[in-house]
């Protein structure tokens, strides 16, 4: 049984794989997918969450770089969306690689990578970005991904302070689209956000590592 579950998550994860291609009609690799990273199927959600957050302009806020960035930004091109992605990376070296990942399918008008260290907050939860780049902001946040900062070397509540500084930024509807939801860490900043936020109604999605979507009301 095991075996057949692992070929059967190959397997969807090839043809989220080739859909994403086809889809965002991509002429370049794009950077790995899986492992640490966004795996096909969260690619692929985030996608959908993009479309259905149109039409814009659309403001979208991530936390952490990398395939998520230029997937996002793909997406704004192919469907015409009016939108522009921040992104926030506390590593300078991954910054200027996700950067240049931009620049090979020629985004970079769709996406901006702010090298944003870790910093100390007031937000309970340790270090989470230096939040200068946000003023930059074109307006409301449309749609905020969450898959930084990492847990490894800091906390597994690492990610816990993205709506605690986002939410007063949320455009009504806006999504917030959260990656490996089904970690022990993730599912306890799920549960005090959905008592410290209640306007924002959470749901967990099907991917290969689990995703949570937020809905504000």
């Amino acid at each position: 049984m095991a075996d057949t579950d692992a070929l059967d998550s190959l397997w969807r994860r090839s043809e989220a794989l080739t859909a994403l291609y086809a889809t965002l009609e991509l002429t370049a690799p794009l950077p790995p997918l899986g492992d640490w990273a966004i795996d096909p199927l969260f690619a692929v959600c985030l996608v959908n969450v993009v479309l259905d957050c149109r039409p814009g302009p659309r403001v979208v806020v991530e936390c952490g770089s990398g395939a998520s960035t230029v997937v996002t930004a793909a997406a704004l091109r192919r469907y015409g969306i009016d939108g522009h992605v921040t992104s926030l990376e506390q590593d300078p070296d991954f910054a200027d690689v996700t950067r240049a990942y931009l620049r090979r399918h020629e985004l970079d008008a769709f996406a901006t990578v702010h090298t944003a260290p870790l910093v100390d907050g007031d937000h309970g939860f340790g270090v989470w970005y230096d939040t200068s780049a946000l003023e930059t902001l074109a307006g409301d946040v449309d749609l905020l991904v969450v898959d930084g900062p990492p847990t490894a070397g800091t906390s597994p509540l690492a990610r816990g302070p993205a709506l605690d500084v986002m939410a007063g930024r949320l455009a009504p509807g806006a999504r917030v689209l959260v990656d490996d939801a089904m970690r022990p860490g993730e599912q306890q900043v799920l549960q005090r956000w959905s008592h410290d936020h209640p306007e924002v109604d959470f749901s967990l999605l099907l991917t290969g590592n689990g995703a949570a979507l937020g809905l504000k009301r």
